[in-house]
């Protein structure tokens, strides 16, 4: 493959990506309504390869946050609340 070809495929492979980014973005952005800037850190740190900690109050939309993103990568997810980290004593139980 000559080299304008090689970069004419990949520039295609980045736009399908950033395609496919700019929807689950949108995707999630209807599970939790008003919370771009959450959701754009979320994006940054996964796409990173990283790790995302979700803090705030209760109600919030953190876990459903969590779900929708792993069914919109067709990974399967988890939930805890972190209680038990907090409290040594319930480590115990």
């Amino acid at each position: 493959m000559r080299p304008s070809e090689e970069a004419k495929v990949l520039a295609g492979r980045a736009a399908d990506f950033a395609q496919r980014v700019r929807d689950l973005r949108a995707a999630l952005g209807k599970v939790v309504i008003g919370q771009d800037t959450l959701i754009f850190d979320l994006l940054v740190g996964v796409l990173a390869g990283g790790h995302v900690l979700l803090e705030g109050l209760p109600g919030l939309g953190k876990t459903r946050l969590a779900h929708a993103l792993a069914a919109g990568l067709g990974a399967a997810s988890c939930a805890s609340d972190c209680v038990s980290m907090a409290n040594p004593a319930l480590l115990a139980a």
